[in-house]
């Protein structure tokens, strides 16, 4: 069994990891895309605590997977939670999801599968329904949902798996109708106006990967 001390150590130097390099990635791509950002005017100030945000999250999911997760889960479990991290972050500054956040873990997924030894069609499979129902979501809801929050969700089937992926589908959906309902009904957010889905999809899988792992 693990050591509480070790998985302690263990969270907090990649808690430190995540909060450092994390944020250097997340100026690169905010400045990168400035111009296509929600509040481009706002970078600095909507990043306020950024670094202690991704530290927190980094150190505390972190010092759970080592005291539940096997050690090669573990290693790939801590990959794709660097991912969720960063994506919970920049939807929660900018309402944005970068195609270069997501883009590596795409690629990354293929060996996590193979050495995990996890069924590939299945994972594909729930890769593209999931892509398929948000697609769907983001066309009736007409800019409620971006493509950022539907290309996520299909990096979330390609590695958690078909139930593990409608877990955290069902879950995020659900926190996140209840949170937007809360919102306007204290007039906190105007009908039509922005919000971010994505942290309530990105925290629900980061929640299942530290319980469960991925979906044999």
């Amino acid at each position: 069994m693990i050591d509480y001390s070790f998985a302690g150590i263990f969270a907090i130097v990649y808690g430190f990891f995540i909060a450092f390099a994390g944020e250097k990635i997340i100026d690169f791509l905010m400045l990168r895309k400035r111009y296509d950002l929600t509040f481009p005017d706002d970078i600095y100030i909507r990043g306020k605590n950024r670094k202690s945000f991704l530290f927190i999250l980094g150190a505390f999911s972190s010092f759970f997977m080592i005291l539940l997760l096997e050690p090669l889960t573990l290693v790939f479990a801590l990959i794709f939670a660097s991912c969720l991290i960063l994506v919970t972050r920049t939807d929660m500054e900018q309402y944005m999801i970068f195609d270069l956040t997501l883009l590596p873990y795409f690629v990354l997924a293929f060996p996590a599968i193979f050495f995990l030894n996890l069924p590939l069609k299945s994972h594909i499979i729930a890769a593209a329904a999931l892509f398929l129902i948000m697609f769907f979501f983001a066309v009736i809801s007409r800019g409620g949902i971006g493509g950022g929050d539907v290309k996520l969700l299909a990096l979330i089937g390609l590695w958690m798996g078909p139930d593990l992926a409608l877990l955290t589908f069902a879950s995020g959906a659900f926190f996140g109708g209840v949170f937007s309902i809360i919102l306007l009904l204290t007039k906190r957010r105007e009908k039509g106006g922005y919000f971010a889905y994505g942290p309530f999809f990105t925290i629900s899988a980061l929640i299942i990967l530290t319980v469960v792992g991925f979906q044999g």
